[in-house]
């Protein structure tokens, strides 16, 4: 999985309870609710699986060889009969 930000927020129960809508857009914005009960973590609400990672890359991958080359078999493992 590709995360972008991972900001983690704490709050309590009853702060999450009063506030549901404004911390679930936090949610959509990427961020990590860490719910707490009693000064304990009882549960973690996180943004869904991006499927749309690949557009919000910064940086693009280069093949250092033609794409062709790539798939081609080693001809010294494929002559020696290694495989």
């Amino acid at each position: 999985m590709y995360i972008t930000r991972c900001i983690m927020l704490k709050i309590t129960a009853a702060k999450l309870s009063e506030n549901l809508f404004h911390y679930l857009d936090k949610v959509k914005e990427g961020e990590i609710l860490i719910v707490l009960q009693n000064g304990d973590e009882v549960a973690r609400i996180v943004p869904p699986h991006n499927r749309e990672w690949r557009k919000n890359m910064t940086v693009q991958p280069k093949l250092k060889v033609p794409p062709d080359e790539l798939i081609k078999p080693l001809d010294d493992i494929w002559k020696n009969g290694l495989v």
